[in-house]
């Protein structure tokens, strides 16, 4: 899912607060989840919020037919070799091969170092603004 029209939006937007989010409507879908497909926890980090803000609940793949479709405007979830960290970040820049991306967060005034398509470990498929997700509560008013 590329998330670009979205994006227009958003970008350039003010972290925290700016924009209310649902945070108050039960879904539960992680049984229905085909294998591949995973849910995660945004960490406070506020590279891209509002769109996506703490305690969010991301839909992500990792099934190899949504990582070969990558593309500008994808949101993508890359984490460098050696490194136990990951980033959730848009894809803004490839390259003619479509081997290497460039990503940069809605609030971060610099684009990420390039990185491989071996470095993208999931793309992101929907955003659930949940309150929680395995025990993480986001800080009241972030």
């Amino acid at each position: 899912m590329c998330f670009s029209s979205v994006f227009n939006i958003f970008r350039g937007g003010n972290p925290s607060g700016n924009i209310s989010s649902p945070r108050d409507c039960p879904l539960n879908i992680e049984p229905s989840l085909e294998p591949g497909i995973y849910l995660s926890t945004v960490q406070n980090t506020n590279s891209m919020e509002p769109l996506i803000d703490v305690g969010h609940t991301m839909i992500l793949s990792a099934l190899p037919e949504h990582l070969a479709a990558v593309k500008v405007g994808s949101v993508v979830v890359w984490q460098l070799t050696g490194n136990p960290n990951s980033t959730i970040h848009s894809i803004i820049d490839k390259t003619d091969d479509n081997l290497a991306f460039r990503t940069q967060g809605l609030n971060v005034n610099r684009p990420d170092q390039w990185i491989s398509r071996d470095n993208i470990k999931a793309v992101a498929l929907g955003v659930l603004w949940t309150p929680q997700r395995d025990g993480f509560v986001p800080v009241e008013g972030d």
